[in-house]
């Protein structure tokens, strides 16, 4: 073969990978991608219509309560109309003061939570590093020792302060506001 046939050869062959390449880069490289792919597009539209309707009942709900409180709000006097609304206007007014008053001993009882962790993380280091030098040292009776003694001690307080804190933590999101409706 001559050098120009060997050329002509190799010319086409490259040709030939390139347009191999081309269409691989066409088609998806693997089926189960295409899937994925396919199966994400349809849960997005179902979740979309899911929405859709969502909001089309909350707005239904809306108009009929609205059409609702008119019927009744023609039939009612302008002076139980301003009563009603300063009642409400109360109610709205302590239920918000009573959920920031337990918001605020909330997070002053969180505050005081996380303090306790960190003593009892600074106990829990004391008390490794007292071990670790009885150890070195070839100490017996580690756990017998007057100061490891008082610091498992100091750490089962912590704890147990800590179960309380979280308890009361507890206790402060379970309270209900008090029927308190002052009249005048």
């Amino acid at each position: 073969m001559s050098d120009e046939s060997k050329k002509q050869a190799q010319d086409e062959e490259q040709a030939q990978i390139i347009e191999d390449q081309s269409t691989e880069e066409q088609q998806p490289t693997m089926p189960a991608e295409q899937a994925v792919a396919e199966q994400a597009v349809a849960e997005q539209a179902v979740a979309e219509q899911a929405e859709q309707a969502e909001q089309a009942e909350e707005k239904a709900e809306e108009q009929a309560a609205y059409r609702a409180q008119e019927s009744t709000e023609e039939q009612e006097p302008l002076k139980d109309k301003a009563e009603k609304f300063w009642d409400s206007t109360r109610k709205t007014l302590f239920l918000a003061t009573f959920k920031a008053g337990q918001y605020r001993r909330i997070v002053q009882k969180k505050i005081d939570l996380a303090s306790l962790h960190k003593k009892i993380s600074a106990a829990h280091g004391d008390l490794g590093r007292l071990i670790d030098e009885a150890h070195e040292t070839g100490e017996s009776g580690i756990l017998e020792r007057g100061d490891v003694q008082s610091l498992l001690e100091r750490l089962d307080e912590y704890k147990q302060n800590a179960a309380v804190l979280e308890h009361e933590i507890e206790m402060i999101k379970a309270e209900e506001p008090e029927d308190k409706n002052p009249q005048e």
